[in-house]
């Protein structure tokens, strides 16, 4: 799996982000490429998580991220940010107050994925990464 992939936890896909170590050029392919995958998905359907944001270039845009954030809310049943500490935490936590999106925040990934499955209260699931749909209903 590359940087931006899905993972299966407990019966449930998340898609996973992948920042650790990035450059600004993969920060921006990473967004690029989660934003396409999100936003072809029916509305409050997909689970995502990002990793490693502690990595992200410190010189990246914070519009740009908000904005991201924020056109992805709709597509999103439950969002996840895990391996986040100290003043990037509180930097995080700021932005996801101005996209005004609710997001858990992790410092493991596994805790992350807990809980995002508690969180998956719809009765699709994303069976593969082209997002055809299964209904479990």
């Amino acid at each position: 799996m590359g940087r931006v992939g899905f993972v299966d936890h407990k019966g449930c896909k998340i898609l996973r982000m992948d920042f650790k170590d990035c450059t600004i050029e993969d920060y921006r392919n990473i967004l690029t490429e989660s934003a396409a995958i999100i936003r072809s998905g029916p509305e409050h359907f997909i689970l995502t998580m990002a990793v490693s944001v502690d990595d992200i270039p410190i010189f990246t845009n914070r519009d740009v991220f908000v904005e991201y954030l924020a056109g992805n809310k709709k597509h999103v049943a439950a969002a996840a940010v895990a391996s986040v500490s100290g003043l990037r935490k509180t930097l995080m936590m700021t932005m996801l107050s101005l996209s005004r999106r609710e997001m858990g925040v992790f410092d493991k990934e596994e805790d992350a994925k807990e809980w995002l499955v508690e969180q998956n209260n719809h009765k699709f699931q994303i069976t593969d990464p082209e997002l055809k749909i299964e209904n479990h209903g």
